[in-house]
């Protein structure tokens, strides 16, 4: 099965490695860090026994492009839910399964399972409109954006299972998961099987109705480490009783109500939430490279006055002049008007009889000269 392209939607998760989750511990193997998912510990409760005490060493990687190896925990949550229902099986059903795909291949998606995931996905878009107060074209924008994204999981695959439709959650939700993580671990499922086989093969045929095998999983970040795993050139440390014991939380299932709620903030469902420390790194503090020998060292701004010689308040490298008490603070000369001054006279003044007037002229109280 081909590599799924990279997703189309951006996504802003940052967080590197390989963290563990959903029943993943760490591990180390070939010099570098892996998470083991131990079946002893991880795998659901059932009535048949292991069929030994030494695992099945199975093998996956995180991806050989950047969009998948940048969710390591969605590759985690796929593989536990994978894994668990795989460990519920007989060796004999193991067999039966892996058989017959081999003789069928993979079985079309039912209508059944089409209209559970259109009705899954009617919900998502109800929860934006009703509880987050989308619009509804934003809402069914944002939705069918999503939905794009996802696929319906087979659990475990087909390749052990045997062609099937994937199964329900009890409150009807089919198990949506990541397509490009999903199209990864199935193209990496072949090698699985194999060694899956061999094991069922290897125990007695009237033992394998009564017997589930245990499966010890590795997840690496890279495909050259996975394939010197698969071929015996490098093997997993050895790992003490408490590493094999040890489990890590799993992630919350995918229901309507979530996946709406990681839209609404602006997120997607496979998007790993990292950490404050992982959002916002702190940058490590500039510093000046020190000066040559004998060159003379520069005082700070505030050294030369005397009442720094005292401690500083914090603000103390801020340069402000205050004036004195006993002086004023300069202050620019008066700017003169721009208006000129008023010439016409003032009306109710009498005018002056000027010499040489015109004779038996009187001026009104008005200011006006009467004839």
């Amino acid at each position: 099965m081909p590599i799924h392209p990279d997703n189309p939607i951006p996504a802003n998760n940052t967080v590197t490695g390989l963290p563990a989750a959903d029943m993943f511990t760490p591990g180390r193997a070939g010099g570098r860090d892996v998470l083991v998912w131990e079946g002893e510990a991880a795998a659901p409760t059932s009535p048949l026994p292991w069929h030994s005490s030494e695992p099945v060493e199975v093998f996956f990687h995180t991806g050989r492009g950047p969009g998948t190896r940048a969710e390591p925990q969605e590759f985690t949550r796929q593989l536990d839910r994978q894994l668990s229902a795989l460990s519920l099986l007989s060796a004999e059903r193991l067999l039966e399964g892996i058989r017959t795909y081999r003789e069928q291949g993979r079985e079309p998606m039912s209508e059944a399972t089409r209209k559970a995931r259109e009705n899954f996905m009617n919900q998502v878009m109800r929860e934006l409109v009703r509880v987050h107060r989308f619009s509804k074209p934003g809402a069914r924008a944002k939705t069918a954006e999503i939905n794009a994204a996802l696929v319906v999981l087979h659990e475990s695959d087909q390749i052990t299972f045997g062609p099937s439709q994937p199964g329900m959650s009890a409150s009807g939700h089919p198990s949506m998961g990541h397509k490009p993580v999903n199209s990864s671990i199935g193209s990496q499922g072949k090698p699985m099987a194999t060694a899956l086989e061999q094991a069922a093969l290897a125990i007695p045929a009237d033992q394998r109705p009564g017997v589930r095998i245990l499966i010890r999983a590795v997840l690496t970040d890279s495909p050259k480490l996975t394939n010197q795993l698969r071929n015996g050139q490098v093997s997993l440390e050895p790992r003490s009783q408490t590493q094999q014991t040890s489990t890590s939380p799993r992630a919350p299932p995918w229901t309507p109500t979530k996946i709406a709620s990681d839209i609404a903030n602006n997120t997607t469902p496979w998007q790993t939430q990292p950490t404050s420390t992982q959002t916002q790194p702190t940058p490590p503090p500039r510093r000046r490279p020190p000066a040559p020998a004998g060159t003379p060292t520069r005082p700070p701004p505030y050294a030369a006055h005397p009442s720094h010689n005292q401690p500083q308040p914090p603000y103390a490298n801020h340069h402000f002049t205050k004036p004195p008490h006993n002086q004023t603070p300069h202050q620019p000369p008066p700017t003169p008007p721009r208006t000129r001054p008023m010439t016409h006279r003032r009306r109710g003044h009498k005018r002056a009889r000027e010499p040489g007037g015109l004779s038996g002229a009187r001026t009104a109280s008005n200011g006006r000269v009467a004839t």
